[in-house]
């Protein structure tokens, strides 16, 4: 059992999402950053797609009610133990019952995931205990909440660890393939895409991410048509929104870029004021 005593800023639980439900409206969710939560899991000997805290910005203080095992991915961050022992990343720690664990302010990246043997028994909706604030009752976890573990057997070796990829937190070049109305933009607005340095704006969230400067926008509106997380639209007003796995299904401002799997990753780990340029892959700049 875990007690919260402290949420942070947003913390919520994810695993890899809700699948087969996009053409019911149903967002995907799950984590925002698909390699590093699955890292943490995985480090654990749990399944790549069990659940487990999702932090932002500013993680929980939880305290242990019984002992297990722990492991931290993602987002570079100094999570202690009882206010005196440092939790490393990328490394399986021991906890023991009664252990208070504070995850502190994220220094590098964005979302960092909090790992426990077994992973999070907290009951599915719609196949999947990702918290989603368009889907589930609760959206982030709450002061005083409790909540269940699954018994996960401890099969890993002691002391295994993995390099800790800053790639992941840093680089600030963001892959994108065409999106279905990116042949409507002429070539200067094309140039103006992949020469421009891009920001994070901090109304961005687990919706969409919205970054400026705004481009000029003479793309006539299209039926709305159906998006998926990492489709970057282009609003009449000139800004492009980068949506993110709590997106809609559907949307009628154009679909110009679309990020790839990696893409989705790095994008999710910026915060506020980052910096971002876009990388056009498949088909050379200049073509119709």
């Amino acid at each position: 059992m875990i007690e919260v005593l402290d949420p942070g800023i947003y913390t919520s639980i994810q695993d890899s999402g809700r699948f087969g439900l996009y053409s019911n409206g149903v967002p995907k969710s799950g984590y925002m950053d698909h390699q590093s939560a699955q890292i943490a899991n995985l480090l654990l000997d749990n399944k790549p797609h069990t659940a487990l805290f999702e932090c932002t910005s500013l993680g929980p203080t939880l305290k242990f009610h019984q002992p297990t095992h722990i492991c931290f991915s993602g987002a570079l961050i100094s999570p202690v133990v009882n206010n005196r022992t440092e939790v490393p990343i990328h490394n399986p720690f021991k906890i023991n019952s009664g252990d208070i664990l504070s995850v502190g302010y994220h220094f590098i990246g964005n979302y960092s995931y909090l790992a426990i043997s077994g992973g999070i028994n907290t009951k599915p909706f719609l196949k999947s205990r990702s918290m989603s604030r368009s889907v589930t009752p609760d959206f982030r976890i709450k002061k005083n909440q409790f909540f269940e573990l699954n018994e996960g057997k401890v099969s890993y070796s002691k002391g295994v660890n993995v390099k800790l990829d800053r790639q992941i937190l840093t680089n600030e070049l963001i892959e994108v393939y065409a999106g279905q109305e990116f042949k409507h933009l002429d070539q200067p607005q094309r140039k103006l895409l992949f020469n421009h340095e891009y920001k994070v704006l901090h109304s961005s969230n687990r919706i969409a991410y919205l970054i400026e400067p705004k481009i000029k926008n003479n793309l006539k509106p299209i039926l709305s048509n159906p998006v998926l997380p990492g489709t970057i639209q282009l609003t009449p007003s000139g800004h492009l929104i980068v949506l993110m796995r709590d997106c809609q299904t559907s949307g009628g401002y154009p679909r110009i870029l679309q990020l790839t799997d990696d893409a989705i990753n790095i994008m999710a780990q910026k915060q506020p004021n980052s910096k971002i340029k876009f990388k056009l892959k498949g088909i050379p700049l200049g073509s119709p």
